[in-house]
């Protein structure tokens, strides 16, 4: 039985930073992966991006591979090992040696992994290859694939800081935005009073005087707009993503996870086909739903269902797309669900099957949502299911 810590806390918040879609295989990454086989002599290679919950390969070599849970993922134990992790015959270890890639096609018997950190020092992933007959690697083979583990890593690091570099500009942007709106108010009412007094002045060198101030004014104004409309035409990151792409992602992603558990995931659409969410990237909208969904998914009966459902929603003044995520699993204690609310860590109850989950990637996604001045509410009974509700803000555009 897994147990909760700090390595798979900072692990999921790092991912979850990191904001890959994991739909997608990376084009760059599917090369080192390619070179990984061509240095060592492997038929097959992966790059694994390991969360509290699963093992996502994000890109392989001589073989499609499916995200697997962590119970599952040899590269999890390399991660947590925080070395280079070999196993020499998949048939004498005690606990992948019934792997069904091991007793059937293609036979694996070797392994070898290479654990790689963020730039907080956090193992997240780990690059692997994978052969049908042990290898004897050279020293020069070794060091050309830590190297190339490397590369992998400063990679993803680059991302990561391409992914905060675009928030920053789209902070900025509302900024501007807010500047636009001040700067337009008091030079509008300058404009407006020069009017009126035109109306009511008969002194032609007064009325100048007024003419060259509202004309400064509107000057100013348009200057103004153009200059902080190119700002915002220039810094523009976020596009929206449409709440039927989000529906693809989310039933691409979890549909064999779900078929595994014979569970029936349910989309309701309520939103038109305009209907979009812009306040973030697409990547983490993903991440967010996917979290809440996945816990769904572990917690439900085999044979369970799932709805997820889509729709508008207004708070006050602010505007949001609504996404309720219902199952009717085991449920959540009061106390845990309290603690939920207050996005701390619990060690939450078994699962169906009898794995212990530990709600990490949950609590890191909502904290996300909250963080973008999103919000949820989870109501619970054990024995009776869970319902999330995920607000997530559309800005005017």
């Amino acid at each position: 039985m897994r147990t909760s810590n700090i390595s798979d806390k900072n692990r999921a918040s790092s991912l979850l930073k990191l904001s890959l879609d994991y739909n997608e295989k990376d084009s760059v990454l599917a090369r080192f992966s390619e070179l990984i086989c061509l240095t060592s002599g492997a038929m097959y290679s992966q790059i694994n991006l390991i969360d509290d919950e699963n093992q996502w390969t994000v890109a392989e070599c001589g073989m499609e591979f499916e995200h697997i849970p962590v119970e599952e993922s040899i590269c999890y134990i390399t991660i947590n090992n925080e070395e280079i992790y070999e196993i020499e015959d998949f048939n004498k270890d005690d606990q992948f040696h019934a792997h069904p890639l091991v007793t059937g096609s293609p036979h694996l018997k070797y392994y070898l992994g290479f654990p790689f950190k963020d730039e907080m020092g956090v193992f997240i992933g780990s690059c692997c290859l994978l052969h049908t007959e042990t290898l004897e690697l050279s020293d020069q083979q070794i060091h050309s694939l830590k190297l190339i583990n490397q590369q992998v890593a400063d990679y993803l690091i680059l991302k990561k800081n391409f992914n905060t570099h675009s928030e920053k500009l789209n902070i900025q942007e509302k900024l501007v935005t807010k500047t636009r709106h001040d700067i337009r108010g008091p030079l509008s009412g300058i404009i407006g009073f020069s009017s009126l007094l035109e109306t009511e002045v008969e002194d032609r060198k007064t009325l100048k005087n007024i003419g060259m101030i509202k004309q400064s004014a509107k000057n100013l104004l348009e200057y103004a707009e153009g200059s902080l409309q190119y700002e915002i035409d220039k810094n523009k990151n976020q596009i929206a993503t449409p709440v039927s792409t989000i529906i693809d992602r989310i039933s691409s992603l979890y549909s064999m996870q779900s078929t595994l558990k014979e569970i029936d995931l349910f989309f309701d659409n309520k939103c038109s086909e305009s209907c979009s969410i812009n306040s973030m990237s697409s990547n983490q909208i993903i991440n967010i739903i996917g979290n809440v969904v996945s816990n769904a998914i572990k917690f439900s009966p085999v044979g369970g269902t799932i709805g997820i459902s889509f729709g508008k929603n207004s708070i006050k003044d602010d505007n949001f797309i609504k996404v309720v995520v219902e199952d009717n699993g085991t449920g959540i204690p009061k106390d845990k669900l309290e603690a939920l609310h207050k996005l701390k860590f619990v060690e939450s109850q078994k699962t169906e099957s009898g794995i212990q989950g530990f709600g990490i990637g949950l609590v890191e996604a909502l904290r996300l949502l909250d963080q973008k001045d999103g919000n949820f509410l989870i109501s619970s009974a054990v024995k009776q299911g869970t319902k999330v509700a995920l607000n997530f803000p559309v800005h005017e555009e």
